[in-house]
């Protein structure tokens, strides 16, 4: 059993495969040869990535996840101050995979940045002094090669009242 880590055709010795064989019917198990191994590890592209909503957050009303600063009323009647995004990628023949807190996922609020932020682990989270409205957070990989040509896309509405901060 061996495993392969990604980049490992880099020239990083420490990922390179190297195999070892061993005279076992010898008392000692004397090592016969040992070397490096060339190998080309094709891994697959992925078909698509996808965003929701954590269960553990939940914040839906009907298909759009709504929250309130934390010195709105809506949080007297259960509006979250927050919501904890949850990003898969699905490569051919697998599950997907999480990537929510990868450090190739790249959260971009393409609109409604007066109205939220998102971490780098998708956590969203009102702004202060904003009033209400829908943002929307795309998610891409642009620094994984194999997941680069897939996004998602996901929207969250601020819920506000007036005067409200």
């Amino acid at each position: 059993r061996f495993f392969v880590m990604e980049n490992a055709a880099n020239g990083d010795d420490d990922c390179a495969l190297e195999a070892r064989w061993v005279d076992k019917c010898t008392v000692g198990s004397p090592t016969l040869a040992s070397g490096p191994i060339p190998a080309l590890v094709s891994l697959p592209t992925a078909i698509s990535a996808s965003v929701a909503i954590s269960s553990s957050t939940p914040c839906n009303t009907g298909a759009i996840c709504s929250i309130a600063r934390p010195t709105d009323p809506a949080t007297n009647v259960g509006r979250r101050t927050s919501a904890q995004l949850v990003v898969t990628v699905t490569f051919p023949g697998q599950s997907p995979i999480t990537f929510t807190s990868d450090p190739r996922t790249l959260y971009t609020v393409v609109s409604g940045s007066d109205l939220i932020a998102v971490s780098s682990t998708g956590l969203v989270t009102p702004k202060a002094g904003t009033m209400f409205g829908a943002a929307v957070i795309r998610v891409t990989f642009p620094t994984y090669p194999r997941a680069a040509s897939v996004s998602a896309n996901i929207t969250v509405r601020v819920h506000g009242v007036t005067g409200a901060s």
